[in-house]
């Protein structure tokens, strides 16, 4: 993108525009760009300028002091006290903050940070709402339901399973999905409970199914909550934990001197970081003997 390809689609655009563009933003994935001009309107295009995807005209003359993404679904405006959230269709959501919040765009959110508090807003992940959904009837939500009938002793349960079927593998994933995506430990622990009840179908009925799938999704949970924890400060989402890595989050955690949480993640089997890394950072923590033998107990993990 170059401002001449702007230019050029202005020119070509002008009257679907009625007004000049004055903010630019990029989607965090790259593909979009979101456009206010001086009428008001909204526009988000293609990168490549070949196509409008769609407009929304706020009715403001005037510009926004942020102009944000919330992932790659909906484009944020914020004008003094005011959130304006314009998803995909021209549905849009108004937020107030008594205080001033500046905004971050993350590749399945926003983070909006007040002096008072920090919040992230995202998309509900599709295997929430499959689940979660009023009358629902994925097979993910029947075993969901299937294992609170059995946990209190109700026959019911068996008609759910019927009704689920050949399709236990997609509920079992559709379970563990749902537990990775969602930010409420209660409802991860009876998700992860549903996705345990129906690997045992899985069992007698000899379907291949690798159960280190629903293992590796309680160690990546424990990571999770952890550092999600007010003594850590390290609000991660699943997606972005897929994209960063262990890798990255061990050295962040290193960074901020919580050795001792870094050595437990290291220790419950999964890949460890370079040894060197942690020699370098002992002799960069001082003299202070709390943090020597934290991170003595994380060298001695290679």
């Amino acid at each position: 993108m170059t401002l001449s390809d702007l230019s050029n689609f202005y020119l070509s655009n002008r009257a679907f525009f009625s007004g000049e563009p004055i903010m630019l933003k990029i989607s965090p994935n790259g593909q979009f760009l979101a456009i206010f001009t001086t009428t008001g309107k909204v526009l988000v295009v293609a990168m490549d300028f070949s196509k409008i995807i769609y407009d929304f005209d706020t009715k403001s003359s005037v510009p926004p002091e942020q102009l944000a993404w919330c992932g790659a679904d909906a484009v944020v405006l914020y004008w003094p006290e005011i959130m304006l959230l314009v998803g995909p269709f021209g549905d849009w959501i108004k937020y107030s903050y008594e205080n001033p919040a500046k905004f971050t765009s993350e590749r399945d959110g926003l983070r909006v940070v007040t002096s008072r508090r920090h919040e992230f807003i995202f998309r509900v992940h599709c295997a929430l709402v499959d689940i979660f959904s009023i009358g629902s009837t994925t097979p993910a939500a029947l075993l969901r339901v299937a294992t609170e009938h059995f946990d209190i002793g109700l026959a019911k349960a068996e008609t759910f399973l019927k009704l689920i079927g050949a399709n236990i593998p997609l509920a079992v994933i559709g379970c563990i999905r749902a537990a990775c995506n969602d930010t409420n430990s209660k409802r991860q622990v009876g998700l992860l409970r549903a996705a345990y009840f129906g690997l045992s179908f899985l069992k007698s009925k000899t379907i291949i199914f690798n159960p280190w799938v629903l293992c590796k999704a309680c160690t990546l949970l424990r990571i999770l909550n952890a550092v999600h924890s007010a003594d850590i400060g390290v609000p991660l989402t699943y997606a972005q934990y897929c994209h960063i890595g262990l890798r990255a989050l061990v050295k962040r955690l290193i960074d901020m001197h919580h050795h001792l949480l870094a050595a437990r993640i290291l220790s419950m089997g999964l890949p460890k970081m370079c040894s060197a890394r942690a020699c370098k950072e002992f002799c960069n923590i001082g003299q202070h003997q709390r943090y020597k033998c934290q991170m003595i107990s994380l060298i001695l993990l290679f």
